[in-house]
């Protein structure tokens, strides 16, 4: 004899199958990406790090921090990863930052982290935020 739920009592079931399901899909998934988990490539250079700046066209000195592949054939070129960010690169950031990118230049990319101008070691002044708006309501020349 079949049954008949209540719509509540329904919609719970539906609910409960629906969470199992799901349930199920995440733990195949993990289970899945734990065992095709690739290991990190091994390190081919050491580090070198050198503090320089970027001339900019207006005469403005943007502060760098390069981490280099330390070890390479002379004239061999690598990818850049590079970092701008407001926050002031030579100060609670700097550990973050070897860690992170000592580790790609140790596998051959060079990683620029660059105080963005008027912050830290750069020049000039802030962007300010409401030139900025002017200048995407001003058409290009």
């Amino acid at each position: 004899m079949r049954q008949v739920l209540s719509g509540v009592s329904h919609r719970r079931a539906w609910r409960a199958s629906v969470l199992e399901w799901a349930f199920g899909i995440v733990a195949v998934m993990f289970a899945v990406s734990a065992s095709a988990a690739v290991p990190p490539s091994a390190p081919q250079y050491g580090v070198r790090l050198e503090k320089t700046f970027i001339p900019m066209k207006d005469g403005v000195r943007l502060a760098v921090t390069l981490y280099m592949p330390d070890g390479a054939s002379a004239g061999q070129r690598f990818p850049a990863l590079l970092e701008y960010l407001p926050y002031r690169k030579d100060d609670d950031e700097a550990v973050r930052d070897f860690g992170t990118h000592s580790y790609f230049a140790k596998r051959g990319y060079v990683g620029a982290r660059v105080d963005i101008r008027g912050f830290g070691a750069s020049g000039g002044a802030p962007p300010d935020p409401s030139t900025r708006r002017r200048n995407k309501k001003t058409p290009r020349r």
